[in-house]
């Protein structure tokens, strides 16, 4: 899958909030994990645009649950009502700069989505319905991208997890899937709805979350084990990134960044900050 840009979103201060099961987060190394992370996909071929922290949305820094880009079309998420500016400062950048996009809002008001429920495989969409996202939403998803098939995974778990946490591209016919009975049963959902067959790779739910971008894989460092199963299974090039501290707020390999796919409509700058 190729990208052309990135939009990342700084660390705030007050980040700590979004910690789960009350660890401390040190928020100056989590900036630093962050830091590696953007230069990586800079390194990879990508013109980083990044947005300012904002301390009034501790959730900022998790970008990709507000929008889903498929093609030349941006569907605007609709996550929950606390994160309604993180949107908004999403949908601005992208009108800014990106004129080729179509930006897309949802119709209809009882409509959920995040876009970590989304998992785009390059031939088809799956759409997980968990508590972020709803049936409603997975319609929008739909409507947004009619030259793809659209399907409906229900997640059926009282934990507050996203598809791409046990599900994630693995390269143009691979998909990464969780160990756990969760993973093994929306896998198996997948499997049965899937218009197309992949090859799977199978690791601990911890490493599940994998970003496949410009032909190399970004993978969570600290699990050796499931890294060398990736190697054996996985031919293209792999990086693994140290994101520990964003574990904390159970913060993935691909929430961080909102990839923008390669157009055939280009600018002639390399470097941005938003401010």
């Amino acid at each position: 899958m190729q990208y052309s840009d990135a939009i990342v979103c700084g660390v705030p201060d007050n980040i700590q909030r979004y910690a789960t099961g009350g660890q401390i987060v040190d928020v100056q190394r989590a900036r630093e994990q962050h830091r590696i992370y953007v230069e990586t996909l800079r390194k990879l071929g990508m013109d980083v645009w990044e947005l300012e922290a904002d301390e009034q949305s501790p959730s900022c820094p998790f970008v990709e649950d507000t929008a889903v880009l498929c093609g030349d079309a941006a569907l605007l998420c609709r996550p929950s009502s606390q994160r309604e500016q993180e949107v908004k400062v999403v949908k601005s950048i992208l009108f800014r700069e990106f004129s080729h996009i179509e930006l897309i809002e949802f119709k209809d008001s009882q409509a959920k989505l995040d876009g970590a429920d989304v998992l785009f495989t390059g031939r088809e969409i799956f759409v997980g319905i968990s508590q972020q996202t709803n049936e409603l939403g997975a319609q929008q998803v739909a409507k947004a991208f009619p030259d793809y098939p659209c399907l409906a995974v229900r997640m059926d778990s009282e934990k507050n997890v996203n598809l791409r946490s046990v599900v994630s591209m693995g390269g143009l016919r691979a998909i990464i899937a969780g160990e756990s009975p969760l993973a093994r049963k929306i896998l198996q959902k997948i499997e049965q709805e899937a218009t197309y067959r992949y090859d799977i790779v199978h690791v601990p739910d911890e490493i599940a979350n994998c970003l496949f971008v410009n032909g190399t894989l970004l993978h969570k460092a600290g699990y050796p084990s499931a890294a060398k199963v990736l190697a054996d299974k996985l031919r293209c090039p792999k990086v693994s990134l140290d994101l520990s501290e964003f574990a904390k707020l159970d913060g993935n390999m691909t929430s961080f960044s909102l990839l923008i796919p390669k157009s055939h409509f280009r600018r002639p700058v390399v470097n941005h900050a938003d401010s």
